[in-house]
């Protein structure tokens, strides 16, 4: 009962991710007016996220709820790559004949970005370094307390 649960609460989650981003890639690319810049990234997410939402997430909730992996070595291997592709796809908008306005607003776009990006990394980098430097403790406590209770 209660793995049923989960996977209906996930599989609405999925179907959820994967109607919703359809809709956002069907209505930019159907009008016109909406071929902006802006979304035209926001539609490259869009599909990125589909690609999440029909990829990835089933196979999580499988791999979350499951006691074991059904899909073999080969696809245990292959599917972090996957996983990782999917979930860190670039933006790609393709080059076309851009007024000057259109170029400095990019412009400016761009660099608000790279704000955001330095100060999301700068914002993180602290956590990581803190779990990189205790890693080697944690690891050799959790192979005593385990070796321990075999024992």
């Amino acid at each position: 009962m209660e793995m049923s649960l989960m996977y209906m609460f996930f599989v609405t989650i999925s179907v959820c991710t994967v109607f919703l981003n359809l809709l956002v890639i069907i209505s930019i690319s159907h009008f016109k007016q909406l071929h902006t810049p802006t979304n035209l990234l926001i539609l490259s997410l869009a599909v990125t996220d589909l690609s999440v939402g029909l990829i990835v997430m089933p196979v999580e909730v499988i791999t979350f709820v499951e006691t074991c992996w059904y899909f073999g070595e080969h696809f245990c291997a292959v599917f972090p790559v996957i996983a990782y592709v999917n979930m860190s796809a670039s933006l790609k908008v393709g080059p076309g004949n851009k007024s000057i306005g259109q170029r400095k607003s990019e412009t400016k776009a761009a660099k608000a970005l790279g704000v955001v990006v330095t100060v999301f990394l700068l914002c993180w980098v602290p956590y990581y370094i803190y779990i990189l430097s205790t890693e080697d403790l944690t690891s050799q406590s959790t192979v005593l307390y385990f070796s321990e209770d075999v024992l």
